[in-house]
């Protein structure tokens, strides 16, 4: 072990917890990261060693699945200790008017199927759009509920405790629907349900920006932003120590971290992490866990150890990486072999300048190729493993996304789950909505300045454009989720619809604000490459100034213009950050701009967060997004080549 301290990594229900133990006991020592509970398990069963936590923080047990992986990766003997219990809250501001629900009606709110309300005997796409209409005496509100993504095991919690009951018992009462029970906890992909990330604490500050939605979110939550929000009671039952301890409040659960044995003996104190949870000084009457939410558990830990399995059957070999990169660097060693032989008639005295600068640029290229060859290495493997568990057919033509579903399912595929044509709309919509905003006000700009302004004048608007273009995708990102979003919820509800603060159109405006200034700077060069002849002989024979750029400069420019356009919708394909904070992660196959809706790169990065191992299909499917998303970009990069190569001729202003 080369590490000095504790690695914990998981469930962000339990990173307040975490870190607190670590501040305490082990004075501040421990690395705690917050990733949701199994991406945080994913990457703890990875394997042994310095590379990969020592402790993993869950909301949830371990999934025999998830077990399982444990035991192939070899991240075994472990120890598994509840270190508590807590309540899954569902939270609303009081001027909603939401004090008290059944779980049938939060399934019935937020179940992707329900029961047909005309009496039909199949279940249908959930139709209900406000709290009053599941319930006599709930409010007249949109139903909205920001929650935890599908990584994180308050979520896998919520639909177990809360969902999946009312569901079965329905399924009970009527064995007609014909509706399988295995997807019972899928909730719904319309916008009703939101992802709002696994910070429970900024989901708070959003309940309060958004007045009307409902959070999901644990007790320590509740407790910490006491007087910020109000928790409503599930069952008649309100969520308090007392009632999660008994056991009486219904959405109450366990909380785990389970421990690498094998790392106690190298970790420094790790052992003084574990048993941090249990002293009196945490969980006593006046303990600061307690302080936090963290309800004790009345027995003493259990510890349940899992032996060493097989290795897995098939996966990239953990040396297949450090073999490409050997090949590369032969490569690059051949490429600077054939530079010297092809250099070797040259006068060793006259020709040393020549020959070093070749034996350099041959270096160069073969690098160059080394390079590029591992990049489409790394895509290509995990695509074809993956591809051996997933029907290419269903995953181009499907239209159901819902891939941790099937992750948790015993790595089993589950009907249309890999459905790539959701995610692969709403990147569309998003570069459409941008190439709307950004195209004409760009156009504009650069057609004034290049037609109505001054030479002085146009070049320090150039440089302002081009340092506008630095701006980091972050701060538009920040301005969508605090600015933009709001402002297009508002605006839709002050027309009588129901817009998500996470939305599309928000996400696509954000994207085109970001194209603005690389656009307009595109469109500017390709007006720069018409020859001027043809233009002053106009301003000559009288023409106006606009007569000349409709007649003579823009069909001279059209190529130019088409690669910049080309070029501006690969910028908005792949956009990462600003998607990924302003539109969500619900997967949805719709149109509506007003709803949330996520993308090819969003995706990705949901996918890989937390692990890094390539033995499973969760790790696997982002190589296979992204080289989706190469297919799609590289010939409009290609064709935008072709386009600017057309109108290849000297930038020469005219005005």
């Amino acid at each position: 072990m080369v590490r000095d301290h504790p690695l914990v990594a998981g469930s962000s229900t339990m990173y307040p917890f975490a870190v607190a133990v670590a501040q305490r006991q082990v004075g501040g020592g421990a690395l705690v990261l917050p990733m949701g509970t199994g991406a945080g398990i994913a990457w703890f069963c990875e394997g042994l060693g310095p590379a990969t936590p020592d402790v993993a923080i869950a909301s949830r047990a371990m999934t025999p699945e998830e077990a399982s992986a444990c035991r192939v990766a070899g991240a075994v003997p472990m120890r598994e200790f509840e270190v508590g219990r807590d309540g899954i809250v569902i939270g609303a501001q009081p001027a909603v008017g939401l004090q008290s629900l059944t779980r049938t009606q939060l399934w019935l709110a937020l179940a992707q199927r329900v029961p047909d309300p005309a009496g039909g005997p199949r279940w249908i796409a959930n139709p209900y759009t406000h709290w009053n209409e599941i319930g006599a005496g709930l409010p007249a509100v949109p139903i909205r509920v920001l929650g935890p993504p599908a990584t994180s095991g308050t979520r896998d919690s919520f639909a177990r405790l809360a969902i999946e009951p009312a569901c079965r018992a329905a399924l009970r009462s009527n064995p007609a629907s014909g509706f399988d029970p295995a997807r019972c906890g899928e909730l719904r992909r319309d916008g009703a349900w939101v992802d709002a990330g696994e910070n429970d604490d900024a989901l708070v500050t959003r309940l309060q920006a958004d007045p009307e939605a409902v959070g999901v979110f644990g007790f320590g939550t509740l407790v910490r932003n006491a007087g910020r929000v109000a928790a409503v009671c599930i069952d008649g039952v309100c969520p308090d120590l007392p009632s999660i301890a008994a056991g009486d409040y219904p959405l109450a659960r366990s909380l785990y971290i389970y421990v690498k044995t094998a790392h106690l003996d190298f970790v420094p104190k790790l052992d003084a992490f574990v048993t941090g949870f249990y002293s009196p000084e945490a969980i006593g009457p006046r303990g600061w866990l307690l302080a936090l939410g963290l309800v004790p558990v009345a027995s003493a830990p259990t510890a349940a150890v899992v032996t060493r399995g097989q290795p897995a059957n098939f996966s990239l070999h953990p040396k297949t990486g450090t073999v490409v990169l050997a090949l590369a660097l032969l490569g690059v060693l051949l490429a600077l072999v054939v530079g010297l032989a092809l250099l070797r008639r040259a006068a060793p005295v006259e020709r040393m300048l020549e020959r070093s600068v070749g034996f350099a640029l041959w270096g160069s290229a073969g690098l160059a190729a080394g390079v590029l060859a591992l990049v489409w290495v790394t895509l290509l493997v995990p695509t074809m493993n993956f591809f051996l568990r997933v029907s290419p057919l269903a995953f181009l033509g499907g239209t159901h996304w819902s891939p941790e579903s099937a992750i948790r399912a015993a790595q089993a595929v589950g009907e249309g789950a890999f459905g790539v044509l959701p995610v692969l709309l709403g990147s569309i919509m998003v570069a459409l909505i941008a190439l709307l905003v950004a195209l004409p006000l760009a156009s504009a700009t650069a057609l004034h300045g290049y037609a109505w302004t001054g030479a002085r004048r146009r070049a320090r608007w150039r440089v302002a454009m081009r340092l506008a273009s630095l701006v980091p995708a972050v701060v538009y990102g920040l301005f969508a989720v605090l600015t933009l979003g709001p402002a297009v919820a508002k605006a839709a509800a002050g027309l009588g619809l129901d817009a998500a603060i996470q939305s599309t159109l928000a996400a696509g405006v954000a994207v085109g604000i970001m194209l603005l200034p690389v656009l307009t700077v595109r469109l500017e060069e390709a007006l720069d490459r018409v020859p001027r002849g043809a233009a002053e002989a106009a301003l000559g024979l009288g023409a106006t100034r606009w007569e000349t750029l409709r007649d003579i400069v823009l069909p001279q420019a059209r190529p130019g213009i088409g690669a910049a356009v080309l070029l501006a919708v690969s910028r908005a394909l792949g956009e990462t950050v600003i998607v990924l904070m302003a539109a969500g992660l619900v997967a949805t196959w719709s149109v509506d701009p007003l709803g949330a809706t996520t993308t090819l790169t969003a995706q990705m990065v949901a996918l890989m967060s937390g692990t890094h191992a390539l033995d499973n299909v969760r790790t696997q499917l982002p190589f296979v997004l992204g080289l989706f998303l190469v297919i799609i970009v590289l010939p409009l990069n290609a064709w935008a080549l072709h386009l600017l190569r057309r109108s290849d001729v000297a930038p020469s202003p005219i005005f």
